[in-house]
């Protein structure tokens, strides 16, 4: 009996026991979500949202103005980029074309001129005057026979006259004139060129009327070849061994560079170089009626091409084959 009693008694503890336990967690379990059910209750009853101070710093309100209207600034607009292939080569920048120093744009002034020619007249020496005028082949050669087996001189130089520029081809010179007692006409000219290095160069053969062949070889030889002469020319009415017709021939005093020497050039009539000679004669005479109604006749300065007919009779009478230029400026030497 004892023992029934003693195992009843230890199995009701148990019991009592394991029910305490279950309600124990029952118990803990409703106070955990008694306690998150509150937590959620607070948390929406809350107010999020920021601090006043807050949102005035970081949105500010715009202030009205009854003065002054608002300034809308537009928003930059992003330029968008050519696409280079990372293989395309990039392209090496291009240097700007050399601008030439001695274009039509571009002639010495005339101070810059009178400069040059000062310095050069200065200085008998031809190494330091080669410096000083337009380089062309064989010009030491053609300045030492000048100054040397012909006894040249350089013409005088007087008080200015005149510039003007003066195009040939692409090139841009500065052609000056000054009063020259040793010229035929009182007048003398010098042309310069901008050199590549910048200065202003003398262009030295139309300066000093220089021929390739001296006027006392080209008579005494009496030339049958055609010779390149610089010399001034003007109207007259000789007549004389091969040409004595006047009514075929037109006759022309042909004088050199310092008035020294004197022939007489025939061209005849009608043909393409008496129509020129006649041209250019009408437009510098009018010119110079215009300027002196007293003046009567005109030199002109012309570099030509002549030559002695087959059987000369004479050392002084010539046939004017062509005109090469208008006055003494060529830009290459034949």
């Amino acid at each position: 009996m004892d023992s029934d009693w003693l195992a009843e008694r230890d199995r009701a503890r148990r019991v009592r026991k394991q029910r305490q336990a279950k309600t124990q967690l029952i118990v803990l379990g409703l106070g955990m979500l008694l306690a998150l059910a509150l937590v959620g209750v607070r948390y929406q009853t809350q107010d999020h949202s920021e601090p006043e101070s807050i949102r005035e710093v970081e949105e500010p309100r715009p202030i009205e103005s009854t003065t002054r209207p608002k300034i809308e600034v537009p928003t930059a607009t992003a330029v968008s980029q050519p696409d280079i292939p990372p293989e395309a080569p990039i392209p090496e920048p291009t240097a700007p074309p050399e601008k030439k120093v001695n274009d039509a744009t571009n002639p010495p002034t005339e101070k810059e001129c009178y400069a040059t020619l000062e310095a050069f007249l200065k200085t008998p020496d031809i190494n330091t005057r080669l410096k000083l005028v337009i380089e062309k082949a064989g010009l030491s050669e053609r300045m030492k026979e000048f100054y040397g087996a012909r006894g040249g001189v350089n013409p005088e130089i007087g008080n200015p006259v005149s510039s003007s520029p003066v195009n040939i081809g692409l090139l841009a010179y500065n052609s000056i004139a000054f009063q020259s007692p040793s010229s035929p006409t009182a007048i003398g000219r010098a042309s310069f060129l901008r050199a590549p290095d910048g200065k202003p160069k003398l262009d030295w053969e139309s300066f000093v009327g220089w021929s390739p062949v001296p006027w006392k070889a080209l008579t005494e030889g009496r030339k049958q070849e055609e010779t390149l002469i610089r010399a001034y020319v003007s109207k007259d009415d000789y007549y004389n061994y091969e040409f004595t017709d006047t009514q075929k021939f037109s006759s022309y005093r042909i004088r050199n560079t310092d008035g020294s020497l004197a022939i007489n050039g025939f061209v005849e009539k009608g043909s393409p170089i008496a129509s020129a000679l006649l041209s250019r004669f009408d437009e510098v005479e009018a010119a110079v009626r215009t300027q002196s109604p007293e003046r009567t006749g005109v030199w002109l300065p012309l570099t030509l091409r002549v030559k002695f007919p087959p059987t000369a009779g004479s050392d002084h009478c010539v046939h004017l084959m062509e005109i090469v230029e208008s006055g003494w400026l060529l830009p290459e030497e034949p």
